[in-house]
């Protein structure tokens, strides 16, 4: 929405002075509005393409009654030129796109709290299943050095009967 103000804020000092100077930030927005769409659109994605569609059409439409404005301007003078930008026309079009972007900024803003809170909760989840997965290990390597000492306990008993066995058949 900041590339159609740019251009309406060009064709308007345009039409004020008559200085193609003022036409460069209309000239940007035009040039950059195909891939700020793109990235809308992606932005988006599919749940919302109507209302991307949407602020689409009304940014076409917007862009023409620029054109036309500009055009007027070059062939029949200000006057005309102005008038065309009094009838209030352009302004209902950038109302309806301020508000398509209104709304679509909500649904976004919806989606990415959503997403969010998804996000947390799985973290949450996350940490959860380490904790757990951390005191199974704990109770894994005590319970295995707990069989390390017991045999180490029956190897050395064997040792000493072994010895003992050995120094009676020695006596």
């Amino acid at each position: 929405m900041s590339l159609l103000q740019d251009a309406e804020t060009g064709q308007r000092g345009y039409l004020l002075t008559g200085d193609e100077g003022y036409l460069e930030p209309y000239r940007n927005a035009v040039a950059r509005l195909p891939s700020e769409r793109r990235m809308l659109a992606s932005a988006a994605g599919p749940a919302d393409a109507a209302t991307v569609a949407l602020m689409s059409r009304l940014s076409d439409a917007k862009l023409a009654e620029l054109e036309r404005s500009i055009r007027t301007y070059r062939e029949k003078g200000a006057g005309p030129a102005r008038a065309m930008v009094a009838d209030g026309s352009g302004k209902l079009v950038m109302d309806s796109i301020r508000a398509a972007g209104r709304a679509l900024e909500q649904v976004l803003e919806s989606r990415y709290r959503s997403n969010a809170e998804l996000s947390q909760s799985q973290a949450r989840e996350a940490q959860g299943t380490i904790a757990l997965l951390s005191a199974l290990t704990i109770i894994l390597l005590a319970t295995a050095f707990m069989a390390l000492i017991r045999q180490v306990r029956v190897q050395a008993e064997a040792t000493r009967s072994l010895r003992e066995e050995r120094g009676q058949l020695e006596a």
